[in-house]
């Protein structure tokens, strides 16, 4: 078995097959296991080679003689046949009893495997059983997330798989015991693809809310992301790929600073990875002195957001300068309508222990933030009248009215337009900084990154690292309105560290669909589009009211869900069946 790069020299694709030798007499001849995909590019090519050593291993890991289907009761008999060719039903006799979704179950079961989290509670009986309804709260989440006595009801009513609620709590606190296992099967998963060299490491925070109003120590108020100013939470911290892939998370209390958050998680990630081949992205808020001097010291390299208005006096002046500034092309690598939108300058200023501050200006971003100057001064003017002043007691409690109010009668707190803050914030239009510790060198009036470096990138690969966090903002929008992490409605710790280890692999999972979609299919397809593409592969059940025989029909796969199950590799078989028994055969996908 082995890895064939095919090209044709009409075309600069390149085809990724997996390819076993086989021998036919005295003839060796080749078979395709396995087609990956096709690379347009080095960068698409590296990827898919990546992958199909991943599915190579495991093919050969999985090679055994085919068994047949065996019920939960231990017994060897398979819970449905093929109906052969020519078979004849009376259709008058027939009902149509039941209709049962397959994608979820067929795609999740071979990811929740593949990955590794059937081997989270052991093969032991109890292991098992638990092993199942965590897969069921896994199925129901990607499928249709709600509570978890919900999901008790919806596996029964949608699936046919029988787990009551306290199952699955009794699963949740063996699980929370665990949760350090959920981590490194995710990182390994993860790692697998990249073949444990990750260059791009994404980190954020943000945190999520519980319906609740009583702090307990765990649940705590805090300064809330989603404005949720009386509701008590806790802050998640994530860390991805640039692909969005996860690699790791963490949980704190509700009123953890996030600067602090990624001091505590240092170590755990020099444990997954090789700090002298990583770069750290963050954004502004991780931009603290002992976060640089950790990251530093634990071999690190890092690019980070810059508070510009905050440096120095000197520097400020020096950083207004755009005479002094360089030209280069687009960042985003795109062409825009105009070249004057298109045009980024940007300029390098030495920092203490090698760091650096980036600084970037461009026209498209000055336009956007004198529109957002001029959306506030619209609201504080409104708010004003025609009145000079306005006492404050009548002034909305909100931040962004107050940015260009001052008082100018202690006293009497009245509030009057800030000249200075509007002209000041003005002179600050289009520009945008990172710090990084990358070495950066100017030669023959380019910047350019020293090729001497243990890392070696360009300025415009810099500002494309910190332009990546975007991926991350999107992973917490997918936890939080695809996958309803939030609002959690659990009390216990437990619990609630059960609930997020529950919603993370199955984010874990959503992620691998999309990636290797992606990347063998070449089809962006968001997770809304996975999930509709998913359910919407079923079978019809029908009862033979005179034979007493009960049929399968398989329903046509959309495009969509043909090209998912091409991409993990499976196949569906559209021919009816004949099913010996009903409970079998939804009980199939359990482990």
């Amino acid at each position: 078995m082995f890895i064939r790069l095919k090209t044709s020299p009409i075309s600069p694709r390149q085809a990724v097959q997996i390819v076993e030798s086989y021998r036919i007499g005295t003839k060796s001849r080749q078979k395709i296991l396995r087609h990956v995909g096709v690379a347009f590019n080095d960068r698409e090519k590296d990827e898919l080679v990546r992958l199909a050593k991943m599915i190579m291993k495991e093919l050969e890991e999985n090679r055994q003689p085919s068994l047949p289907a065996v019920g939960l009761d231990g017994s060897a008999e398979p819970c449905e046949q093929t109906v052969a060719k020519g078979h004849n039903v009376d259709l008058y006799e027939c009902r149509h009893t039941d209709e049962i979704i397959d994608g979820f179950g067929d795609i999740v079961r071979h990811l929740f495997s593949r990955m590794g989290f059937a081997e989270i509670f052991g093969v032991s009986d109890r292991g098992r059983g638990r092993t199942n309804a965590l897969f069921g709260c896994v199925l129901t989440c990607l499928a249709q997330p709600c509570s978890k006595r919900s999901t008790s009801r919806w596996l029964r009513a949608q699936a046919g798989i029988g787990i009551h609620v306290d199952r699955l709590y009794r699963m949740m606190t063996a699980l929370e015991k665990r949760i350090s296992k959920v981590q490194d099967i995710v990182a390994r998963g993860t790692l697998q693809l990249y073949e444990h060299k990750v260059t791009l490491m994404l980190y954020d925070v943000t945190t999520l809310y519980f319906e609740s109003f009583t702090d307990d120590g765990f649940r705590q108020s805090g300064w809330s992301k989603e404005n949720k100013t009386k509701e008590t939470q806790v802050v998640l911290a994530l860390a991805t790929t640039r692909e969005g892939l996860p690699l790791w998370y963490e949980v704190f209390p509700g009123k953890k600073w996030e600067g602090h958050t990624l001091l505590e998680s240092f170590d755990r990630f020099k444990e997954k990875m090789n700090p002298k081949e990583t770069v750290i992205v963050a954004d502004r808020a991780m931009f603290t002195a002992d976060n640089l001097v950790k990251a530093e010291a634990s071999g690190y390299s890092y690019v980070v957001g810059a508070k510009l208005k905050n440096q120095p006096k000197k520097l400020r002046e020096m950083i207004l300068k755009r005479q002094e500034y360089q030209t280069i092309p687009s960042i985003f690598g795109k062409k825009r309508a105009t070249d004057e939108e298109d045009t980024f300058l940007v300029n390098v200023f030495p920092q203490e222990k090698a760091r650096q501050l980036v600084v970037s200006w461009s026209k498209k971003r000055s336009l956007k933030d004198q529109k957002d100057r001029e959306r506030l001064l619209e609201r504080a003017k409104k708010l004003l009248g025609d009145q000079e002043n306005v006492a404050g007691q009548a002034l909305i409690k909100n931040s962004g009215t107050k940015r260009y109010l001052k008082i100018k009668n202690g006293k009497d707190a009245e509030y009057v337009l800030d000249e200075e803050k509007i002209a000041t914030d003005a002179q600050w239009d289009g520009f945008h900084g990172v710090i990084t510790n990358i070495p950066i060198i100017q030669k023959a009036g380019l910047i350019e990154s020293d090729k001497s470096s243990r890392k070696s990138f360009s300025i415009r690969d810099i500002f494309s690292f910190y332009h990546s966090l975007w991926r991350i903002e999107e992973s917490f929008r997918l936890n939080k309105t695809d996958l309803r992490i939030r609002p959690i409605r659990h009390r216990l710790e437990k619990r609630i560290r059960a609930h997020i280890a529950i919603c993370y692999i199955t984010y874990a999972i959503a992620r691998q669909i999309e990636y290797q979609v992606h990347l063998q299919q070449k089809a962006n397809m968001s997770f809304d589009r996975i999930r509709t593409a998913l359910k919407d592969v079923k079978s019809a059940i029908m009862y033979d009211m005179e034979t007493k025989k009960t049929y399968r029909l398989p329903k046509e796969m959309n495009s969509d869900a043909v090209k998912i199950y091409a991409a993990l590799g499976q196949k569906r078989n559209h021919i009816p069946t004949e099913v010996a028994s009903l409970r079998k055969y939804k009980n199939r996908i359990l482990f």
